[in-house]
């Protein structure tokens, strides 16, 4: 049996936890676990410590055997398809997935990765419903905004109403990398060069890893006449590729 202490001790690992508190969570969650092994909310718990730290063998085995004491959070779901996807178990992380995304308790902050796993799994459409659920509870998601307008790409969606989700994202995090280098390659795409131009000059280039990118902003810069970005994005991307050449 539990006592009302046990749940109480339990309850406030979980709140340490979602409160960014992990070391202390830990060392609550440890304790308790010292003292009594079955205890499944504990034990997902843990298993949710050490997926968090990329232990991802030893959260597996916790979190496959809090399943057969108590019923899991959302957020150890998730952990578990994340552990399942990462493994290449493809199906068993869909069947998790499955189960979480029927939840109605998932929260906001679980929403976009759910629909980023989704979208890995290659299911868009669930991962486009995810990120509107997510939309309806806050507006103002950049996360839900920025995933809507990668799957409604995948789903061939008009560019321009993709183009307006992604002008919101960035509006909302303009120091985002990702976000403004992927709203200046749609608009290369619907030969829109000046506003491409006008977001790839706030694109920090030390963030820029991706070739393709570097050649697209190379011939954006180049036309706009600015030689001083052209020929930084130019130096940038002959040391990307001499690193690529170097590792092959």
């Amino acid at each position: 049996m539990y006592s009302s202490a046990d749940r109480a001790a339990s309850a406030q690992a979980w709140q340490l936890y979602r409160d960014g508190r992990r070391a202390e969570a830990a060392a609550v969650v440890r304790s308790r676990l010292t003292q009594r092994v079955d205890d499944g909310r504990d034990l997902q718990l843990q298993g949710l410590l050490w997926h968090d730290e990329g232990r991802t063998r030893a959260a597996r085995a916790a979190l496959e055997s809090a399943m057969f004491l108590s019923p899991l959070e959302p957020d150890a779901w998730l952990a578990l398809a994340e552990i399942y996807e990462r493994s290449g178990r493809r199906d068993e992380a869909q069947t998790a997935l499955a189960a979480l995304v029927e939840r109605s308790d998932l929260s906001e902050a679980l929403m976009p990765r759910v629909a980023a796993l989704s979208g890995r799994l290659g299911d868009a459409r669930v991962a486009l419903e995810l990120c509107r659920r997510a939309l309806l509870r806050d507006p103002d998601c950049d996360e839900a905004l920025f995933g809507a307008a990668c799957y409604m790409r995948r789903l061939a969606f008009p560019n321009e109403t993709i183009a307006g989700l992604l002008r919101r994202a960035v509006r909302l995090d303009p120091h985002c990398c990702l976000y403004r280098r992927t709203l200046a390659n749609l608009l290369m795409s619907m030969n829109q060069s000046a506003e491409a131009y006008a977001h790839y000059r706030h694109v920090p280039l030390d963030q820029v890893c991706c070739a393709g990118c570097l050649r697209t902003m190379h011939e954006v810069f180049d036309r706009a006449g600015d030689a001083t970005r052209r020929d930084a994005v130019a130096d940038r991307l002959a040391l990307i590729t001499q690193q690529t050449n170097e590792q092959e």
